[in-house]
């Protein structure tokens, strides 16, 4: 305790006296003596340790104070408390769990003057509550100084709940017990996850599974069993393939079980083991290596007469590859290894694809093949199927002539192809006079495949306007097919058919172009062409004679390749109709003739709104309008002047013109008197000469 107590005016404190007063009466307190003294004075102030006194216990303490004069009064009552018991435990948590031990820790304050001595732990058991067992008999003890304590419970059993509940000890007895928590050891092992095959072999299944350890207790080992047709058994592995961690940090494990049987389900089921015992079974099913599966795609490569070159695709199973292939061919009685063209036959030529080609067959025959693979787990399924040796091609059908022309035919039909084996060509006979002979082409023209089964020939070197028979055959790899039925077909007539687009010009007088277009006849060209006009145009008989040329030269081609000719025609009256016809000849004889109605030209007609646009007193500017004739544009135009005994030329300051565009016509007449009356007179000329005249009488003006 400490007090202040102030000395008198000459008379010093000389000691104090302390009582401890319980519920009826005060009594004096038990000092500590300390160096000789029971009371310790510096200055006003005092200090004393009352012992003796009950822990965790409320007093009531007054002092006094004493100096030569006597005894003071006492000084006001006050309570002080002993040093408490420690309070509950706080923050009790596991640092570490194991299968058969707890290491725990928990905090507890260190009451004012009384710290914390020692920690009781109990744990509840069928019957009750029980001390703990400790490791070692190490007692709970203090970390580092600190208010935290820790403890390591043994005794236990793995995977098991306990409850635990802990109270501090200290001078002043015993603290409160913390409220009752539960703790468990270290849990068994988690069912396995990820149970997989990651490798099928024949005899052999790679597993791999993931299997967590328990806070604690790590799984020691895994175990594997192997469903049989009553119970489960002990599983057989690979040496040095028993069950055992791949991936540590992962959780994962891994195991090949061995001495299998290919192709076969089988039920498979695993569990960890640590030292809390046995975890539950995860089961599941896996399988060996399969039997190669069905081949898929058996199909004839090529349509040969003796030959089935086979092709077909048959992967490898997963864990083994396919070692061989089996080919057989029925016969009439029952299959039989079918004879292959070479001794590595079937072979793998790529990713899953074989080949073999069986010898020996006859062409033209249906035959019953089947095919199936083997590897390390045994003998797969066969796949069957009927395929044929080359087929010769059937009849042709459909023929027909698509184009006739004098000398040749195009013709036209139709073949199916031979199942896997195509028509390579067809043949083309004509009927001649004792026996069929083989059909002429055009050069590198020969019948060729125009669509999927259609196909042409053109065949030439025959006869203008005559019949031919004709038959045609397909052929393959297999040999020649069947005739198609006979067909008739007839060559056109040879001789040009009638002149088309007739066309016409007056280039002089007198003078006329000719030009018309006739196609030539295949293999016929035209040689020649005539005209001829018609002089007495009688229904009855018309008189018809051969039209007069220029310098006598005949009808010509304008081009080499062109189907366009040329006459010039001379000797004809202007203005004037007349009617020509037009024919072509070649080697077959003369064509068909087109009739023609042409008009040669006409001279310009008489010049129409004669008129003065501009008078001056010696000067007109006259103005006129003409019509072109068809055929022949006015060319220029005469304008004269009446003099005193005949006409005669007008003085003109340019030669009369045409206004662009226009068939209006202009000239400007200079030299003329003042207020004086002139005749005139003007018309138009043309290729074919002059034309009429226009007359008309102006005066000029007057001097400004």
């Amino acid at each position: 305790l400490e007090w202040h107590l102030d000395d008198p005016d000459g008379a010093v404190v000389a000691g104090c006296q302390i009582q401890v007063g319980t519920g009826l009466s005060w009594s004096a307190a038990m000092l500590v003596e300390e160096q000789g003294e029971t009371m310790r004075r510096k200055g006003d102030t005092w200090q004393a340790t009352v012992m003796n006194l009950s822990g965790a216990t409320q007093y009531q303490v007054r002092v006094c104070g004493r100096n030569a004069s006597g005894i003071g009064p006492w000084s006001r009552v006050q309570q002080f408390q002993t040093s408490d018991v420690p309070q509950e435990p706080t923050n009790i948590h596991i640092c570490k769990r194991l299968p058969d031990k707890l290491l725990l820790e928990w905090e507890i304050q260190d009451p004012e003057g009384a710290a914390v001595s020692g920690c009781e732990v109990q744990i509840r058991g069928t019957l009750g509550w029980s001390l703990a067992m400790f490791e070692a008999g190490v007692l709970p003890e203090r970390v580092h100084g600190a208010c935290t304590w820790r403890a390591t419970v043994v005794g236990l059993t793995g995977a098991t709940p306990y409850d635990i509940s802990i109270r501090g000890r200290n001078a002043s007895g015993d603290g409160k017990w913390s409220p009752q928590l539960q703790f468990r050891t270290s849990d068994l092992p988690a069912v396995p996850s990820h149970f997989a095959c990651v490798k099928r072999l024949p005899r052999e299944l790679a597993l791999e599974w993931q299997v967590d350890d328990p806070e604690g207790s790590d799984v020691l080992r895994c175990e594997l069993q192997v469903g049989g047709s009553v119970s489960w058994g002990a599983a057989a592995f690979l040496e040095g393939a028993e069950p055992k961690r791949c991936r540590p940090e992962l959780g994962e494990w891994t195991a090949t079980l061995g001495s299998l049987m290919g192709g076969m389900q089988y039920e498979v089921r695993v569990r960890a083991i640590n030292a809390s015992g046995e975890g539950p079974w995860i089961q599941q099913s896996f399988r060996t290596c399969d039997v190669p599966a069905v081949p898929q795609g058996l199909r004839r490569v090529t349509c040969l007469p003796d030959k089935l070159p086979l092709e077909w695709y048959l992967g490898h199973v997963e864990g083994t590859e396919t070692t061989r292939c089996d080919v057989q061919i029925q016969g009439a009685v029952s299959w039989s290894d079918a004879v292959l063209e070479a001794a590595d036959q079937p072979r793998l030529v790529e990713k899953d694809l074989w080949n073999a080609t069986i010898v020996g067959l006859s062409g033209a025959t249906a035959y019953m093949i089947r095919v199936r693979g083997c590897n390390l787990a045994g003998n797969g399924q066969w796949v069957q199927q009927q395929l044929r040796t080359a087929s010769v091609p059937p009849a042709p059908t459909d023929l027909d002539c698509l184009h006739q022309a004098p000398k040749k035919l195009v013709l036209q039909w139709r073949v199916d192809d031979p199942d896997g084996a195509g028509v390579a060509d067809c043949e083309v006979q004509l009927q001649g006079a004792l026996m069929w002979e083989n059909a002429v082409f055009e050069p590198a023209e020969a019948s060729k495949r125009t669509g999927d089964n259609v196909w042409q020939a053109t065949i030439i070197s025959l006869s203008p306007d005559s019949s031919h028979t004709v038959r045609v055959r397909g052929c393959n790899a297999a040999g020649q097919g069947a005739w198609s039925e006979q067909r008739r077909f007839h060559t056109i007539i040879g001789t040009p058919d009638a002149p088309q687009d007739v066309h016409w010009k007056c280039v002089g007088q007198g003078r006329l172009e000719l030009q018309w277009r006739v196609s030539d006849p295949e293999g016929v060209p035209v040689t020649s062409c005539s005209v001829r006009q018609l002089i007495k145009p009688s229904i009855a008989a018309p008189y018809w004679e051969a039209a007069q040329l220029e310098n006598g030269k005949a009808p010509w081609r304008l081009e080499e390749a062109s189907n366009l000719w040329q006459a010039n025609i001379v000797g004809l009256s202007a203005d004037t109709s007349y009617i020509f016809s037009v024919y072509a000849s070649n080697d077959q004889g003369d064509g068909r003739w087109l009739r023609k109605e042409v008009c040669t030209l006409r001279v310009p007609e008489a010049p129409v709104h004669f008129e003065c646009t501009e008078c001056l007193h010696d000067r007109l500017s006259l103005e006129w309008q003409i019509t072109d004739p068809e055929g022949a544009a006015v060319l220029s135009c005469d304008l004269q002047m009446s003099g005193t005994l005949f006409w005669q030329p007008a003085v003109v300051s340019a030669v009369p013109c045409r206004r662009e565009g226009t068939d209006v016509w202009q000239a400007i007449v200079m030299g003329l008197s003042e207020d004086c009356s002139y005749e005139f007179r003007v018309c138009g000329r043309n290729a074919v000469g002059e034309g009429v005249w226009s007359q008309h009488r102006f005066t000029t003006g007057l001097r400004p």
